[in-house]
């Protein structure tokens, strides 16, 4: 069953932000908090970022996603 795979729980969960860690350019991004990011991009510099999707309950489950897959591996 796909929602039970570890890979597939963590790329889920992370969604929101793929539209940043997919791009090569990007070499870091924070969530400082809900509805917005910080993004770090090779000839752009720093700028935040508004992602309304990324709500508090958003960032707190890709927290425990998160924990919880890197205690498991």
């Amino acid at each position: 069953m796909p929602h039970r795979d570890p890979t597939y729980i963590v790329e889920t969960v992370l969604q929101p932000l793929s539209q940043f860690y997919d791009d090569p350019r990007t070499v870091e991004l924070r969530m400082v908090r809900a509805g917005q990011v910080i993004l770090d991009r090779r000839g752009e510099g720093k700028r935040i970022v508004e992602v309304p999707e990324l709500t508090l309950a958003a960032v707190e489950n890709i927290c425990r996603i998160l924990s919880g897959h890197a205690s498991v591996a």
